[in-house]
């Protein structure tokens, strides 16, 4: 993945990645030592999250871009991969 842009700002808790195709990449901090992934498709507006292990810092930081979720994808079914997934499949109607 080439990359555009990398940022962290200590006020933020989530990486940037901006790639190819516009579409952007975010890490979020979840739990005390696992990461959720945003990810912004820039021309559909379509959203993502990969392993949502807790739904708190990923509602924060979808607030933050104005966004709305509509996909919720798992890479398999532990906790600290799945604990957000009703929160935030409730909140948004993401499938």
């Amino acid at each position: 993945m080439a990359l555009c842009g990398f940022y962290q700002h200590p006020s933020k808790p989530y990486v940037e990645q901006v790639g190819l195709l516009g579409l952007q990449s975010f890490a979020v901090s979840c739990l005390r030592d696992n990461y959720a992934y945003l990810l912004h498709d820039a021309d559909t507006g379509t959203v993502g999250v990969v392993d949502p292990s807790e739904a708190v810092p990923i509602i924060d930081a979808l607030s933050r871009k104005n966004w709305n979720l509509t996909y919720i994808l798992n890479t398999h079914h532990h906790h600290d991969h799945t604990g957000g997934n009703a929160v935030l499949k409730a909140r948004y109607g993401a499938k």
